[in-house]
């Protein structure tokens, strides 16, 4: 296979601008809700998993007594709403501010042309890109995506 001309780019400064980004990327209040999101859609997820059905329950120091399973899921898809829409609401501005930020890093890298081969990865621009994308998803999508699945799931259990 014969080398051809590839393009990569060059930042190094792009692995403690990502460390960077990850450790600010938003404050405490936000993680509290993104804990309670987590917390409320696993319960939703995990009741309708494994056929719980509470007769006495407690939610967040508040005891239930004759609880069936629709009020059940009504009051905990409630409290999923609630959270999920908060979370949307308290992480947009570091959602948009770590794109921008990623953006800009990848503007400030100078790009080199060589001969390389085919197949041949440029191992560091990978792994950053990996680390970033994961962190990402960790910390944006998969919340919002469970509270979403729990969300329908609370709905399709209590019509």
């Amino acid at each position: 296979m014969e080398p051809t001309d590839r393009s990569t780019r060059y930042y190094p400064k792009e692995g403690l601008e990502i460390d960077e980004l990850i450790t600010s990327s938003y404050d405490a209040f936000v993680r509290l809700e993104r804990r309670n999101l987590l917390i409320v859609s696993t319960t939703i997820l995990f009741s309708f998993i494994s056929s719980i059905s509470p007769s006495e329950s407690t939610v967040f120091g508040f005891t239930f007594n004759n609880l069936n399973e629709s009020i059940y899921y009504t009051l905990l898809t409630i409290l999923n709403l609630y959270f999920l829409s908060a979370f949307s609401i308290y992480a947009y501005p570091g959602y948009r501010a770590s794109k921008n930020k990623r953006k800009e890093m990848l503007g400030k890298g100078m790009t080199i042309t060589s001969q390389m081969r085919r197949w041949q990865i440029d191992l560091p621009n990978v792994g950053h890109s990996i680390r970033f994308n994961l962190w990402f998803f960790i910390n944006f999508y998969l919340p919002v995506a469970l509270g979403v699945l729990a969300l329908v799931t609370g709905v399709y259990k209590i019509a």
